[in-house]
């Protein structure tokens, strides 16, 4: 999971929504 880039930018919110992130 890349939690940690998500809170530090809200940009990659988005895009997880969109993409399912499996790490």
């Amino acid at each position: 999971m890349v939690w940690h880039t998500v809170l530090k930018t809200p940009q990659p919110l988005r895009e997880a929504a969109s993409r399912p992130n499996r790490d």
